[in-house]
């Protein structure tokens, strides 16, 4: 049975995989994030900050603000741009050699490639320690739960592929005390610091102290060449994604819809980040005797996607529950069994809604909510399906263990 079960995973997943590639030739892959992540790059090598632009302060042809509450569109500005970290800026400087069609095609790539690499990690650590069947399952259904997540991340050019990637293998390192790569891997998760930033309770808990270090170094050395180029200060540039309110809740936060009205809007990005803080360092403590780092980031990974600026890409994130979730499934005593399938299925259930949203968008078959309600419900199935998730592993009885890891 559990054969035909990771055979049948494995065909879904490649199917999956075939549908997101087909989806890219079609007008619903907008590539808008790709291509703010481009014009900022273009402004960089102009030696133009890229905030200087989106406030307005200077012209740069043909970028203009995406700020809302914009004053004008200066003439021949056809292209929106943003405001990122300025470690991005370097790290999106190659693509910024390339014509945008090939750079888009080549990014989508590599973003494909990162999510196979995953895949083959997980496979390869699991396969060491159960069945071929068990090691395909614990490889295939996590993606599969999260696959619209991912799926709107490739429609957008987000970075969200490569982050996930990157927290699995960080994981994979810290396993194996490899705490100068584990620090690399996080520096690359800090290309998104909304979730990169969650993963620094669980390492200092654990006092992983050089794999901060490296992780902060790095940042800093990549945000040398746009300081240097834009002749700005870097703590400036680490600073003006929050003065243009690049990471504010407006329209797509979670814990934050629940704060509406009851705290002035200057306020919410604290009070969601002292929340998730909390949140996360409560079910961190409470996992404290777990001994592999992939169950361990769970915790984290469920905040990051909760307490601040959040997209429907933002949830693969959850991709560690429904891994913590599998491997229990697989292993659990009778006892435990219920539960497992009850944290699976409420992590799953707002899945099926938001692939019905986004299959009605690839075919152009209208969708029986509005955006306003579709965000509304999405937020909240989300958060309470990871919050489930969470409840079950940490509270519920849920005690995820591992065989003894040298690297706890």
């Amino acid at each position: 049975m559990k054969r035909r079960l990771a055979i049948l995973c494995a065909l879904a997943l490649s199917g999956v995989a075939v549908v997101t590639a087909a989806c890219l030739f079609t007008p619903t892959a907008t590539r808008c994030d790709f291509h703010y992540r481009l014009a900022e790059v273009d402004c960089v090598r102009r030696s133009v900050d890229p905030f200087r632009v989106w406030n307005e302060d200077v012209t740069v042809r043909p970028y203009s603000s995406n700020n809302p509450n914009r004053r004008s569109i200066p003439e021949g500005c056809t292209e929106m741009i943003s405001v990122y970290v300025p470690w991005e800026y370097t790290l999106m400087l190659p693509f910024a050699w390339l014509d945008k069609e090939t750079a888009w095609w080549v990014y989508s790539l590599l973003s494909f490639a990162a999510l196979g690499l995953l895949v083959g990690a997980v496979f390869r650590e699991e396969r060491k320690r159960t069945t071929l069947a068990d090691a395909t399952l614990c490889a295939t259904v996590p993606l599969l739960v999260v696959a619209h997540a991912l799926w709107s991340n490739f429609q957008v050019g987000n970075h969200m592929a490569l982050v996930l990637t990157a927290t699995v293998l960080m994981a994979w390192c810290l396993n194996r005390k490899r705490d100068v790569a584990a620090g690399l891997c996080w520096a690359v998760m800090m290309i998104k610091p909304q979730i990169g930033l969650a993963f620094a309770i669980p390492l200092l808990l654990r006092v992983r102290v050089v794999t901060v270090a490296v992780a902060v170094v790095t940042c800093l050395l990549l945000s040398a060449y746009p300081a240097v180029s834009c002749q700005a200060s870097l703590i400036d540039l680490i600073r003006e994604p929050s003065r243009a309110s690049a990471f504010a809740f407006e329209g797509c936060g979670t814990w934050p819809r629940f704060l509406c009205g009851a705290i002035p809007s200057d306020g919410d990005i604290l009070a969601g980040l002292a929340v998730g803080a909390l949140a996360c360092t409560a079910m961190t403590w409470r996992m404290r005797k777990e001994k592999d780092w992939l169950v361990f980031l769970m915790p984290a990974a469920i905040t990051s996607c909760c307490w601040t600026y959040t997209q429907a890409y933002s949830h693969a994130m959850g991709w560690f529950v429904a891994f913590a979730l599998v491997r229990e499934l697989l292993r659990a005593p009778s006892s435990r069994l219920l539960w497992c399938l009850a944290g699976l299925a409420g992590l799953s259930l707002s899945r099926v809604f938001l692939a019905a949203h986004g299959l009605c968008a690839f075919v152009g078959w209208p969708f029986p909510l509005s955006d306003d309600a579709f965000r509304c419900v999405d937020s909240l199935n989300s958060t309470l399906s990871l919050v489930l998730a969470a409840a079950l592993c940490a509270y519920k009885g849920l005690h995820l263990r591992s065989p003894e890891r040298p690297g706890s």
